[in-house]
């Protein structure tokens, strides 16, 4: 991610939009943490947490096991199981 809200969600709490850095996380949680994680992502309090390893990367290789949805803003873009993300710093001015 690139930043740090989801909604109601605190997902990055250290994310920042224009920091040059994604945001990647890779947890392998049991039924009983995921609860408890979930109970506590509004406030960003699931960080750290011992089975959520988090890298702060300018681009990043992912695989997955199986094809998992991709979402680009907040919108669903399609599903992938291999993927490559490449930040690209100052990309977009905007002046209102």
């Amino acid at each position: 991610m690139n930043a740090q809200w989801r909604g109601r969600w605190n997902l990055g709490p250290r994310a920042h939009p224009n920091d040059g850095l994604l945001d990647v996380y890779e947890a392998r949680l049991r039924l009983g943490d995921l609860a408890k994680v979930r109970a506590r992502l509004h406030h960003g309090a699931h960080l750290p947490h011992p089975r959520i390893r988090e890298r702060r990367v300018p681009a990043a290789q992912l695989e997955a096991d199986r094809r998992l949805a991709v979402e680009l803003d907040g919108e669903r873009v399609g599903r992938a199981s291999n993927l490559s993300v490449r930040l690209v710093p100052d990309a977009l001015r905007v002046v209102v």
